[in-house]
């Protein structure tokens, strides 16, 4: 398990490195008394490179000898992530997101149809209510 999270946690890191590389890109507002663009991405990244440097550090520091294995629901999910990727250009963020949140559901063992329609139903108004209405940023 050790050597999976040093891994994991140096290939995050390595994005940190590059996100912050183009972060770095963005210009400074002209008034400085104003945050600029690049105020809240940089204040994540720094969050995950520092988080990515605790983890690496306890890794190696760790006596786990656990073997790090993936079981067969992980390629399912994986697979099923890669095809709502996918879903959402071809026939919407709504449906495909809609369908994502019962397929998942459903998976995880949650049978009962009111919340397999229901929590699905409510999270997508909700999406639909502070981004199409509020903010005007239409969804595709």
């Amino acid at each position: 398990m050790r050597v999976a999270n040093s891994i994991f946690a140096g290939l995050i890191l390595l994005l940190m490195i590059s996100l912050l590389y183009l972060t770095l890109q963005i210009p400074d507002p002209v008034n400085s008394n104003v945050i600029g663009a690049a105020y809240v991405p940089l204040l994540y990244i720094v969050v995950g490179i520092f988080l990515c440097v605790v983890v690496i550090i306890t890794s190696i520091l760790s006596r786990d000898t656990k073997v790090f294995s993936l079981d067969k629901k992980f390629y399912l999910y994986l697979l099923i992530i890669i095809l709502y990727l996918g879903a959402i250009n071809i026939v919407g963020y709504y449906i495909s997101t809609g369908i994502l949140i019962i397929l998942l559901y459903w998976l995880l063992g949650i049978r009962k149809w009111w919340k397999l329609i229901l929590i699905p139903a409510i999270y997508l108004m909700f999406i639909y209510v502070v981004f199409e209405q509020f903010i005007s940023l239409p969804i595709p």
